[in-house]
């Protein structure tokens, strides 16, 4: 079910904190003075400003006298501050959801355009239950494995959003072979995807094997494009993921490896043909293992 388009807390605390730092400025106070002016600690004009807290209506108003900010401005502002003190829908999760990842979902609530790169699996947000239950339970188990499958199925509303962001996926062909969970759960998987193929703002797009060598290849990457044009890119990296912010000279590079692998892609016709043989092979014919390890 969809959860409603609405800007995520945290991303509204870091336009907060952005938008007060530019009103101190444009009055030309330093934060020490402006700290003072409201009876406040330098710390705490600090930790608002870098949005590691938030700030009451009450608060934002009172820093607001001291700039002078004109009404208008100074009551968007003012909602900006009622949503960023309210809970995220993901914060019941947060004992099994790494802070990287919860800033990824921050970020994805807010986004405008959403672009995914994985040379290995099937992106999270494309994953079925039975997909991830797998996925996941090579790693995880018992309570904390189900937190984690109910959190990525929460995640999945985005897709539902009306309107929703637009949402494009890079797979390499090697991700729909690979058999996580079996052969049934490939099925249901690939029908998934095909499914999802045909809505109007989602855009998937196979890399064929034929492709060779590509730049999909080297690592799977998120990048979002958010209100206001500046761009994100969230990079998997093995346990250690991160994130690039707009300014890095590093999005640019990222950039150019999602422009590379999208033109070895199949076109969004032949990525669906493609889905529909390889669900028809593995109903017609199921894979079992092709080889046996030895023991």
């Amino acid at each position: 079910m969809a959860r409603g388009r609405q800007p995520d807390p945290k991303v509204q605390r870091r336009r907060l904190g952005d938008t007060l730092r530019v009103e101190r400025e444009r009055v030309g106070l330093t934060q020490a003075e402006a700290a003072r002016a409201v009876d406040w600690s330098l710390s705490k004009l600090l930790r608002i400003e870098n949005a590691s807290v938030g700030i009451s209506t009450s608060d934002t108003k009172a820093l607001l006298a001291v700039y002078g900010t004109a009404d208008d401005v100074a009551e968007q502002l003012l909602v900006m501050a009622r949503e960023s003190r309210r809970p995220s829908w993901y914060a019941k999760y947060r004992k099994v959801l790494s802070p990287e990842y919860q800033t990824l979902l921050s970020y994805e609530d807010s986004a405008i355009a959403i672009r995914h790169v994985h040379p290995y699996l099937v992106p999270g947000l494309l994953q079925t239950p039975g997909y991830a239950r797998a996925l996941l339970g090579a790693a995880h188990e018992g309570e904390k494995l189900d937190a984690l499958i109910a959190a990525r199925v929460d995640r999945q509303a985005i897709l539902h959003e009306d309107p929703g962001p637009e949402l494009s996926f890079l797979i390499d062909e090697g991700a729909l072979h690979r058999m996580v969970g079996g052969p049934q759960v490939m099925r249901e998987q690939l029908r998934h995807l095909r499914h999802l193929s045909d809505k109007r703002n989602i855009d998937i797009r196979v890399i064929p094997y034929d492709a060779g060598v590509h730049r999909g290849l080297w690592g799977p990457f998120v990048t979002m494009l958010l209100d206001g044009g500046s761009v994100i890119v969230y990079v998997e990296n093995a346990g250690a993921d991160y994130i690039v912010r707009d300014g890095s000279p590093r999005i640019d590079e990222f950039a150019e490896r999602l422009s590379a692998t999208a033109e070895v892609a199949l076109s969004a016709s032949q990525t669906k043909d493609f889905l529909e043989d390889r669900i028809a092979h593995l109903v017609a014919k199921p894979i079992g293992p092709r080889w046996t390890r030895a023991r």
